[in-house]
């Protein structure tokens, strides 16, 4: 079984720019995730069998194919709490309707316990053992980027974090 989810990928110029007020700013308790590993997430699946993702393959093209293309739009950086404590550094992009479409169709087609509404982001770090961040959140200037495609990737877990790569892509509607 593999660890996957579905990713919208994100345009290597817009990593850098995502990535450049966190440049030099290296803290313990907080792990930035590499540029290769951004992504947006559009849904976890989890560990998924053969059978699974052969289904996926066979269906992907029908969900993606009416969805037109569409853009999203950075809103601002910000730091998920949990009991107080940051936990993880989003960039927390705009609502978009056709970003909820596409991820309620997929957790209508690949069930997972996921009853939040989908909030379009892309985690920048994860953060442990810190009570507050050591550092103010930039303000952000505001950029969008395209979104064409859907993938699917893959997750492995290490010791230092987890790597992803995407092992099918599906197009939007041009």
């Amino acid at each position: 079984m593999k660890r996957l989810f579905f990713a919208i990928p994100i345009p290597k110029d817009n990593k850098q720019l995502l990535a450049a007020p966190f440049a030099k700013k290296d803290f313990f308790g907080i792990r930035w995730i590499t540029k290769e590993n951004l992504h947006v997430n559009l849904h976890f699946l989890g560990d998924t069998t053969d059978e699974t993702q052969d289904h996926i393959k066979k269906i992907m093209p029908s969900v993606c194919n009416p969805i037109p293309s569409f853009d999203l739009e950075l809103e601002c950086y910000k730091a998920v709490s949990t009991n107080g404590k940051p936990v993880m550094l989003w960039a927390q992009l705009g609502d978009n309707t056709f970003f909820e479409s596409l991820s309620y169709s997929l957790r209508e087609l690949f069930p997972t316990d996921e009853a939040r509404k989908p909030r379009p982001h892309i985690t920048l770090a994860r953060i442990r053992q810190l009570h507050q961040l050591p550092f103010n959140l930039p303000i952000s200037k505001s950029f969008s980027f395209p979104v064409n495609c859907v993938e699917l990737w893959e997750s492995t877990l290490h010791e230092s974090g987890a790597t992803y790569k995407s092992i099918a892509q599906w197009k939007l509607k041009d």
